[in-house]
This record gives C-alpha cells, structure tokens and sequence, in this order.
C-alpha cells in the first residue's frame, strides 16, 4: 500500500476508498505499517525479558501490569477494530481480513487468559527480579 498507492498491485480498486477520507492507499498503508507492522515486533524482546522501563509505561492504563501486556492488549483490539471497520466500510472483505480478525481474537483471547495475567503482574516482576539479583550475588 505505501509502495503502491494506487492498490494495483494488490487487486485493491481505489473505489474501496470512495466512502472513507482517504484518496489513496498510502495513509492506510502507513497506518497498518506502524501499528500493525512494526510496533508489534518492537514487543517481541520486552514481552520475553519483562524488564521493566518506565519509559513506556505512558500509555499503560493497567499500571498494575507490566506495559508490554498491555501495549498487547492495545494491539489486539486495534487489530479487531481494524478489520470491522473494514467489514463496515466495505462489506465484502477478502479472506485474508478475516485471518486476520480472527488472530486479533484469539491474541486479545491469550493475553487475557488469567495465567497470562498473572504473569504479567508487576508484583510478580519486582518479585522475580529480587529473586535474580540473589541468586546472582551468590
């Protein structure tokens, strides 16, 4: 879409965005890209490590949860978002849309499941990290 704003390589008629604000395929594109694309991936470390950084902790509105939690919430519902207003605008959506609605399901499913919750406690970091630092000192 950012390449291509046109939609032809794609299959994606710019009369898809006629009734949305959008004149070509480049804000769409771009939006996907940041939100969908790269943030996502920049969870990958920090999700894994669970180090804490208040840093990004900003937008974290579960402060009692460690912010890649959440920031994974914030992924999931913008993912279903996305593809229902989609399914708004246009009606008729690839399959493809549909994969993904359905991933952004079963992730907002995952990171709520109370294990996963648990995990992600903050108290349950401060705890770990005293843990590690012991054992380290040792």
């Amino acid at each position: 879409m950012i390449i291509d704003p046109s939609g032809d390589k794609l299959n994606l008629p710019l009369n898809f965005l006629v009734k949305t604000p959008f004149l070509n395929y480049t804000t769409p594109g771009t939006i996907l890209f940041i939100l969908l694309g790269v943030f996502p991936l920049l969870l990958i470390f920090p999700m894994m490590s669970k180090q804490q950084s208040s840093g990004f902790g900003f937008l974290n509105i579960y402060a009692h949860y460690h912010w890649v939690w959440t920031y994974t919430l914030y992924i999931s519902i913008i993912l279903i978002a996305w593809v229902d207003v989609q399914l708004i605008v246009f009606k008729n959506l690839p399959l493809l849309q549909n994969v993904f609605g359905l991933y952004g399901l079963l992730m907002l499913i995952v990171v709520l499941l109370p294990a996963v919750k648990r995990d992600y406690r903050i108290e349950k970091h401060k705890i770990n990290h005293r843990r590690n630092k012991i054992q380290e000192s040792k």
